[in-house]
């Protein structure tokens, strides 16, 4: 059985339910032609924290407990995309 693009697409993000990292490193063009041209993914700070979201969630122990995260900084480092990112995974993984 061909499975259709949209189920392959549904397969591989239901893999990234506890792992925002790796979904965001699948799911945007990073390094093709547009304003990701020059971005081999998330930076670096970036991705720790997606990674740290993704540890929270993976560990049983802390799944269903809050997860806190903040980040003082200047402007234009990527707040807001990081943001984005995380509500990206959310909506794309997340049942409710």
């Amino acid at each position: 059985m061909t499975l259709s693009p949209q189920e392959v697409l549904t397969g591989d993000f239901a893999e990234f339910a506890h792992n925002p990292l790796s979904l965001c490193q699948y799911a945007f063009p990073w390094n093709e032609a547009g304003e990701l041209e020059s971005a081999g993914g998330p930076r670096l700070w970036q991705c720790d924290i997606l990674d740290s979201i993704g540890r929270h969630l993976q560990n049983e122990a802390t799944r269903f407990q809050p997860g806190r995260v903040s980040v003082a900084s200047g402007k234009g480092i990527g707040k807001s995309a990081l943001i984005a990112m995380i509500i990206n995974w959310a909506m794309s993984t997340c049942i409710d």
